[in-house]
């Protein structure tokens, strides 16, 4: 029984992490966009930084969704679509903030 138990737990484990990854990054987009979206000042900043806070919201929604897919239907296809797609936004939200910095530079 023991040895049933414990192939059952390494079969399992690889779609527990992964789907617990997806929910991670489901949540932590949720509460990213909610939190600065109620503390940022629309009106006075400008339109990049919008584009680069929904640029990082749905990268990090999207990729969490990727997982969870993974995870239920136990396809490494969707694994490799999370992977690019937070690596993507990550990447874009870095071009987004350096095209900010140099659009808008401080004025300290």
């Amino acid at each position: 029984m023991a040895i049933q138990s414990g192939s059952l737990v390494l079969v399992t484990w690889p779609q527990l992490v992964v789907g617990g990854g997806g929910i991670a990054f489901v949540v932590v987009g949720v509460i990213f966009g909610v939190v600065t979206f109620r503390h940022i000042q629309w009106d006075r900043e400008p339109p990049l930084a919008f584009a680069y806070l929904a640029v990082s919201v749905v990268g990090l929604i999207a990729s969490g969704v990727c997982f969870i897919v993974a995870a239920s239907l136990r396809l490494h296809f969707w694994e490799l679509a999370g992977s690019i797609t937070i690596v993507a936004s990550y990447a874009a939200g870095m071009v987004l903030a350096r095209l900010l910095r140099r659009r808008y530079p401080d004025k300290d």
